[in-house]
């Protein structure tokens, strides 16, 4: 929660195809999205589920107390060495009539855009080979990430391609 924020606990798993992460969060729940959530509650818990499918794409499965799953299918590719190019599916298991899909739009495009802009201000020279990333520190939480630079690496030594970045 953004009050106190404590990073989750992360049951992953890796496989060939990148990996499965599994946990369960406590969420802010405003009340212009309960129903989204289908909980009426101002604090609610998520049942994240998250595969990571190399090199870009990735299924997250948020479940919900009232057994409400809003399941995100994002692909991403790089564009330029600045620019990437995000498709992005949702499927639930509700109706339009128990959630309409202009306040679904609506609640996606909030998100994404609070995504977009930590995107962006991020150096798009993003370390992905570990041995060169200097001083940085990692928790649990950015195992997921530390994993995805890993299977990054081995695909592109798999076709005898090297990282490139602005100090080579």
């Amino acid at each position: 929660m953004a009050a106190s924020p404590k990073p989750s606990k992360y049951e992953l798993v890796e496989n060939d195809a990148g990996f499965y992460a599994e946990t369960i969060i406590q969420a802010v729940n405003p009340e212009q999205f309960q129903q989204i959530s289908g909980v009426s509650d101002p604090i609610t818990t998520r049942h994240m589920r998250n595969a990571y499918f190399l090199p870009f794409s990735r299924r997250l499965d948020i479940e919900y107390p009232s057994g409400i799953r809003h399941i995100i299918i994002n692909c991403f590719t790089p564009i330029d060495d600045g620019h990437i190019q995000l498709c992005q599916w949702l499927f639930r298991n509700d109706t339009e009539a128990e959630c309409p899909e202009a306040m679904l739009v609506h609640f996606d495009e909030v998100i994404t855009r609070e995504d977009k802009d930590i995107l962006e201000s991020t150096d798009p020279d993003a370390v992905v080979d570990l041995r060169r990333r200097g001083v940085e520190y990692s928790m649990d939480s950015d195992r997921p990430g530390i994993l995805i630079r890993k299977h990054l690496m081995t695909l592109l030594s798999q076709y005898g391609e090297a990282e490139v970045h602005r100090g080579s």
